[in-house]
């Protein structure tokens, strides 16, 4: 299984973000018909979040985006081991908290892949590796997962 970070999210929705918006919109678009992706609620929580903050979106327009999301894409959540799992990966890596909860959220649910710009491209966190959408070079890993 994979699954976006909210950042891809974002750009899947921002008209002003140039060729990230295109190929965001283009990945999410792809992955609703594959049966490996799903999404996390921090990843729509944090969505919701950003996007209202940033003014980029109304509440009921960000929700609207959710809601959409949640009709296509299995959501997966944390289950009771997301306090250890985080303090272990902080332990082990210099990530944010966030993304820690994150990474143990897929780590969890057996989700071996997350896309984001965020954290080091093709850095393996806990059997969960962080693969940057934007790199061409990440195409052909690009290709296979969206057609799983």
């Amino acid at each position: 299984m994979f699954t976006a970070d909210t950042n891809l999210l974002l750009y899947s929705v921002d008209n002003e973000a140039g060729k990230k918006h295109e190929d965001a919109w283009k990945l999410v678009a792809l992955a609703s018909r594959s049966k490996a992706a799903v999404l996390t609620e921090q990843s729509l929580i944090e969505f919701l979040h950003a996007s209202v903050r940033k003014r980029m979106r109304p509440l009921a327009q960000a929700a609207e985006s959710v809601s959409k999301w949640i009709a296509v894409f299995p959501v997966i959540v944390p289950d009771s081991t997301i306090v250890e799992r985080t303090i272990a990966l902080l332990e082990r890596h210099k990530l944010s908290v966030w993304d820690a909860r994150l990474i143990a959220t897929c780590a969890s649910n057996e989700c071996s892949v997350l896309l984001s710009e965020d954290m080091q491209n093709g850095a393996s966190y806990g059997g969960v590796t962080v693969l940057n959408p934007f790199k061409s070079g990440n195409r052909p890993i690009l290709g296979h997962l969206l057609q799983a």
